[in-house]
């Protein structure tokens, strides 16, 4: 399970400037608000970061160009949750 700490803004800006180049403006600074609150991340590729089990949720991801969807108008999504939810046994 991992742990997350969270760190100052410095670290934040220093860790997105390193490992974000290339990335819109915009979604780093998404990132540099994440890291500051869970850390850096679990998981980092050219296009995706990820964070596991951070608070209530299984993962938090931000994708560097972010996902096009036509709801509720079209649009770029850049970030996406997955909560943990328990179901109950079938007995």
């Amino acid at each position: 399970m991992a742990t997350h700490s969270a760190v100052s803004s410095k670290s934040a800006e220093e860790w997105a400037q390193k490992n974000l180049e290339g990335w819109p403006p915009k979604t780093i600074a998404l990132a540099v608000d994440l890291i500051k609150k869970y850390g850096e991340p679990d998981d980092a590729a050219p296009h995706q970061i990820t964070w596991y089990r951070n608070g209530p949720w299984k993962r938090t991801s931000i994708l560097k160009e972010g996902a096009l969807h036509k709801f509720p108008s079209r649009t770029r999504t850049c970030w996406s949750r997955r909560s943990i939810t328990a179901y109950p046994r079938k007995r």
